[in-house]
């Protein structure tokens, strides 16, 4: 399996707090049968002003860490990208970083309020060869009442990635009746962590692909953990 949405580094937003947290989450991603993590800190002004650079050095140190340690987990850069009127040139020039040098990235929207003219704002940046992955959107509380808009966003080109812990519960009964929406409407791209600890939110992704698989059948389990993460990682076309 490969976790594209993982708040693994340490100390640099609301994810691991320490190094040992990311070792840890690590191990259990690894024990889970996660094979390959995209490490995706907030980049979020000004709360979280990480730039590309700093992460792929902390991502640098991190897989020396788990080589030494013998944890069997590949790392790659990337980030939970927030909206931001500047982002096309900040993807750009990577300091937004991109998922693996590719053209894919998250993108995090307002989790309470619809942003105006979305559809318009991804519209550019897919125009300019940028393609965003929506980050959870089973989980942001504008998309019950506007969920004609996130299928209009699929349909344009913009991925959909809901979280692995939405469809046993963990983050309450909207979240997965929704979660359960978009699978149903064949609008889910990706199913991902977006672990923060390994406690309340962990890097588990086994359990919502045995519930994939018991649903949905283990071809779809399988695209939705494996294969279009694995596409995406190497820039090809969902």
């Amino acid at each position: 399996m490969i976790d594209i949405h993982c708040h693994i580094l340490a100390g640099i937003d609301d994810g691991a707090q320490n190094f040992r947290d990311s070792v840890e989450m690590a191990s259990m991603a690894a024990n889970d049968g996660i094979e390959t993590i995209v490490c995706t800190p907030h980049v979020k002004y000004p709360e979280y002003q990480n730039s590309g650079d700093d992460i792929a050095k902390r991502v640098e140190n991190l897989q020396a860490a788990l080589d030494s340690e013998s944890i069997n987990l590949k790392l790659h850069v990337g980030a939970d990208v927030h909206i931001d009127l500047d982002l096309t040139s900040k993807l750009a020039s990577g300091r937004s970083p991109c998922i693996n040098e590719t053209k894919y990235f998250l993108l995090e929207p307002n989790h309470t309020i619809l942003t105006p003219n979305l559809d318009r704002y991804c519209s550019r940046l897919l125009d300019d060869g940028f393609v965003p992955i929506l980050t959870h959107p089973e989980r942001l509380a504008w998309v019950r009442s506007n969920f004609e808009l996130v299928k209009h966003l699929r349909k344009m080109g913009v991925l959909m990635q809901i979280t692995a812990n939405s469809l046993d519960g963990a983050f309450g009964r909207r979240s997965k009746d929704l979660a359960l929406r978009m699978l149903n409407e064949q609008i889910v791209d990706v199913v991902a962590t977006d672990a923060h600890n390994t406690t309340s939110r962990p890097p588990i992704l086994s359990k919502a692909r045995t519930f994939l698989e018991r649903e949905y059948g283990e071809r779809l389990a399988t695209k939705l953990v494996y294969g279009n993460p694995l596409t995406i990682l190497s820039n090809g076309k969902i």
